[in-house]
């Protein structure tokens, strides 16, 4: 078993201690992924058929409704 001393460095980092490092990459990676997905999930409505956009209750114009956040249903 190892143990990671509070004074542990990562190469290259000499101001931080290497939790902060860790956790400045942490943080970056996971906001790439989250902008990926929300671009994701903005472009499904528009590879969807007309037949499931239908079930959704919406139609091809109701698509960039949603997207900028002022779609509702009656």
């Amino acid at each position: 078993m190892y143990v990671i001393s509070r004074n542990a460095a990562v190469p290259g980092v000499v101001t931080a201690s290497w939790l902060s490092a860790l956790s400045g990459v942490v943080r970056h990676r996971y906001s790439d992924w989250a902008v990926r997905r929300r671009e994701m999930a903005a472009r499904a409505p528009y590879y969807a058929t007309d037949m499931e956009l239908r079930d959704m209750g919406m139609n091809r114009g109701d698509i960039s409704a949603s997207i900028r956040g002022n779609y509702c249903r009656d």
